[in-house]
């Protein structure tokens, strides 16, 4: 096994209105070209893998309007584990 560690800052703006907020996936890798979905799917509809969403906007379905989650892709990106957070 390889260890993997990813490091990144993110600006969230300074607005307390939010926008759905950004995600970090690790994909399957097989077709990028169905790519999509609405905002507060993060544009990873199509694709199978793991992400961590920073989501900024309260969707139907989610917890809150600012919370961090691990999501598995290729099925609903209702969070299943998530953290409540501070106004990113």
């Amino acid at each position: 096994a390889q260890e993997l560690a990813i490091e990144a800052e993110a600006y969230f703006g300074n607005s307390t209105a939010g926008a759905d907020g950004i995600a970090i996936a690790i994909t399957d890798g097989i077709d990028y070209t169905h790519v999509s979905g609405s905002g507060d799917a993060f544009g990873l509809d199509g694709l199978g893998g793991y992400a961590v969403v920073f989501d900024t906007y309260q969707n139907p379905g989610d917890p809150s309007g600012n919370f961090i989650s691990i999501v598995q892709l290729g099925t609903e990106m209702a969070p299943s584990t998530y953290m409540a957070v501070p106004t990113l």
